[in-house]
This record gives structure tokens, sequence and C-alpha cells, in this order.
């Protein structure tokens, strides 16, 4: 019998050029990058981004699909954190089953490992949060990419409902699309 963690799929590599491809505007992505310059990733075009954040709370920019509030959104966050490194973190494994393990009704969907040009190690996790965690929404797919440097996890989140992530196969390819895109740059 194959253990749970032989049957998860691994999730996309970190891709390092954010020119579009031809791909890519099929599924409406737009390169961002950070105003002071510390990240850049790919937002779907016609997100809102949201106003007024106050980087204190972690929350570095926050977008969301006007189509559908609350259901999908596009975020990036900072943490302190006692890693200097991605790796001190533990493994890609051991950050996805963090994730997974945060709520109940939750199942570990994929995870990976990539690493920059600059040699950065980013983690890529996917988990699907059911019942009271995903809201009214019933069920959430949540993917993050995670880097951590000098004391400080940072970690690019993007979030949309099981059914469209089920249903559409142009929610998964955005999906995965942003998440690889992320790059921390300072």
């Amino acid at each position: 019998m194959a253990s749970f963690l032989s049957m998860v799929q691994p999730c996309m590599a970190v891709p390092r050029n954010l020119e579009l491809t031809e791909e890519e505007r099929q599924v409406a992505l737009e390169p961002y990058t950070d105003p002071d310059g510390l990240f850049r990733c790919l937002v779907p075009k016609g997100w809102r981004a949201a106003q007024g954040l106050e980087k204190s709370t972690g929350i570095l920019a926050s977008w969301y699909n006007p189509d559908q509030p609350g259901a999908e959104t596009l975020a990036i966050f900072s943490t302190p954190v006692d890693a200097k490194t991605t790796q001190e973190l533990g493994s890609a494994k051991d950050e996805a089953l963090s994730l997974a393990n945060a709520a109940p009704n939750s199942l570990l969907l994929g995870f990976s490992e990539a690493t920059d040009e600059k040699g950065q190690v980013y983690y890529i996790v996917r988990v699907e949060f059911d019942g009271t965690t995903a809201g009214m929404f019933g069920s959430a797919i949540e993917t993050r990419n995670v880097i951590a440097r000098d004391g400080i996890k940072y970690f690019l989140r993007v979030t949309t409902t099981r059914y469209r992530y089920l249903a559409y196969k142009e929610i998964v390819e955005r999906v995965d699309k942003v998440a690889a895109s992320f790059q921390l740059l300072a």
C-alpha cells in the first residue's frame, strides 16, 4: 500500500523570467514589482489591489478577484522566524505538513522545492481546507510560495474555491503561474 505522501502531487517549479509568455497572456497575468523593490510576482489581470494595508500587520500586498470577492485572493506576507534560510524552516514537506495541520479537515495536495538564479530556495505547497476553515465557500484551495531569509519568512498565498479549481483548467493554470512567479528581490 502506498503511503499518503507518495500520492501527493508535486507543485510547479519557480520560473525566473517574468516576461509574459503567450500562455501567460492567455490566462491574463501581469507582472507586479513591489514599489520598495522587495519582491515581484504575477497578478491576474483585473484583480483589485486592497487599499490601506499597514505593513506592520505582515501583509505586504494583497489583491482580490472582484468577480469572486473573498473566494479568490492573492497576498504577500512577512513574519519573523528563527530561520535565516528557507532550509532552516525544515523541508518543503515539513512546510506543507505544517500548513495542512494548521486547521481541521485539511488535505495536503502537493509540495515542491525550487532554487532561483541567486541560489534562493523556495517551497511551494498546496493544501485544501474544508468545512468551517473554508467558510461560506465550503472548500478552498490555498497555494503558497515560501522563502525565509535573515529571520523573516516571506510567502505568497493565492486562494480559490475547490469547485472553481476543479471545474476550470484556466484557474489551475492561473494559480500555478501566480504561485510559481513569486521572487524575493532585495
